[in-house]
């Protein structure tokens, strides 16, 4: 059949090109004639292509056409173009289909045939008339979709996550300004993300650290997916412009790459922690995960921040991770700069006493000369709420390493686990007081679980391996010392 053969079927267009048939009735692509399925919204956007040959369409016109009232990334625009294109046996660089002019959007390049749609015969409009009353309810209950009213999408077939969700990864956020050292506020909402995720039980939330390492990287979802066994992803940008921030996320199953839900939160900068609360909120009700009364009541008490303590507070925490003696003074001046600002932050008292820890740990000062202020600051963060659990958590490193006082130092890394069960460093710690204490296989059981939730990181098979061999378990601590030693040397470039 010639190329630019022009087939109806039914009363849509259908358009052909080469061996191509896109069946817009059906939504169905063959391409010599073998079935190319693709979700709905990617082939609404091969559609809307080809129905605007050879000129660009830019990426604002494919989204409004596309995914109106949806935000959506161009990392996921990207993924739905090379969807296509892997359907249309298509090289990205040597276009045969679609053009990307970069920066811009895309070009549709074959030449096609389309015919409009032709008009139903009057027997069939006959059947399309409707009493009044019909017509209202019919407008009622699609209003109703539209609109989410009473989340009624959410009853539908195929209409939201699947139950099996049990386990999620936060891909670092975007941020969007191009000024280079505003990093910081991306990764800061990355974090707080994760962190208020970290709460619930009923979820497996993987770490900053392991999902640090997926920044900028070219990996497809599906792929990190089964690195990290993981069922869904949260992948988004967050921008600060003045006094307003804006947050966007989408919600994926990571293993078939298919969005599931999206938003965009905008509030000002005082009001951060309450969307950082909303964001999590959210996702947990869209993946119909458990939530505790307790969380749930978290999650709703966010208190107003001062902005510059609050930019303080970021700062200090994004030095926290170079994990270097300077960068160790460097979070340590932020941390004390927002306690300052805002001392009636329990948050920032938090972060105060997790700087103070990181200098001893560094090297950067002398235990005697830290911890003590640590302990301080720990318990001032309890006193405001005894539900912060970094607080607790730093408050169980001090009782541990410098007190000695070690029935204190357990029912403080008990109290964090309890809060904030995702937290993998808090299993990781209490993992080593178990082995102090000689409880080898309750700190086997401690460092498993900071592996499941740090996946990706050498030091974790490195702590499992020991609490291993403290347990006497030999070859299964050799296992870990060997993955231990790989994924160091594939970081440091090593081998």
């Amino acid at each position: 059949m010639a190329s630019d053969e022009i087939v109806r079927e039914g009363h849509q267009a259908s358009y052909r090109f080469d061996d191509v048939l896109i069946d817009v009735q059906n939504l169905k692509l063959t391409v010599g004639g073998e079935l190319r399925p693709l979700e709905p919204k990617v082939f609404r956007l091969l559609q809307f292509l080809v129905e605007n040959p050879g000129r660009v369409v830019t990426k604002e016109e494919i989204l409004q056409a596309v995914w109106a009232g949806t935000f959506v990334t161009d990392n996921a625009l990207t993924r739905a173009i090379t969807q296509i294109r892997k359907a249309l046996n298509e090289d990205p660089k040597q276009p045969k289909y679609i053009e990307t002019v970069p920066t811009v959007g895309y070009r549709f390049l074959a030449q096609r045939s389309l015919e409009p749609p032709a008009a139903p015969p009057p027997a069939a409009a006959a059947r399309w008339r409707l009493p009044l009353a019909a017509i209202l309810v019919l407008t009622t209950v699609v209003l109703a979709f539209v609109l989410n009213v009473g989340r009624v999408r959410r009853w539908l077939p195929g209409s939201s996550a699947p139950t099996a969700i049990r386990s999620i990864l936060v891909l670092p956020l975007e941020g969007l300004s191009n000024e280079a050292d505003l990093d910081y506020f991306a990764d800061g909402m990355t974090d707080a993300l994760i962190t208020d995720l970290a709460q619930i039980e009923a979820l497996r939330v993987i770490s900053r650290t392991t999902a640090m390492q997926y920044k900028k990287a070219r990996k497809a979802l599906p792929e990190i997916a089964r690195e990290l066994n993981v069922d869904a992803a949260v992948e988004g940008t967050a921008v600060r412009s003045g006094n307003r921030v804006r947050i966007t996320t989408q919600l994926l199953l990571a293993r078939e790459d298919k969005h599931i839900w999206a938003r965009a939160y905008e509030r000002d900068v005082e009001d951060v922690l309450a969307l950082q609360d909303e964001v999590a909120q959210n996702i947990a009700e869209e993946i119909r995960t458990q939530v505790t009364p307790q969380v749930k009541s978290r999650l709703v008490s966010a208190q107003r921040v001062n902005p510059e303590a609050y930019e303080a507070y970021l700062k200090g925490r994004y030095f926290l991770t170079v994990r270097s003696l300077e960068s160790a003074k460097k979070s340590l001046e932020y941390a004390h700069k927002s306690v300052t600002l805002q001392p009636t932050s329990e948050l920032f008292e938090a972060g105060l006493a997790d700087s103070l820890l990181s200098m001893s740990l560094l090297y950067a000062a002398a235990p005697r000369d830290v911890l003590p202020q640590a302990k301080t600051a720990a318990l001032k963060a309890i006193r405001m709420d005894d539900s912060q659990a970094e607080g607790h958590n730093a408050l169980a490193k001090v009782y541990f390493s410098y007190d000695w006082n070690f029935p204190l130092a357990e029912r403080e890394f008990k109290r964090v686990v309890e809060l904030k069960p995702n937290l993998e460093d808090a299993h990781q710690m209490y993992g080593f007081f178990l082995s102090s204490m000689g409880r080898h296989d309750e700190a086997v059981a401690e460092m498993q679980r900071a592996r499941d939730l740090d996946p990706l990181s050498p030091w974790q098979n490195r702590n499992l391996g020991s609490a291993l061999y403290f347990s006497r378990r030999y070859d299964e601590a050799v296992q870990h010392f060997q993955e231990a030693a790989g994924a160091s040397c594939e970081i440091q470039r090593c081998c």
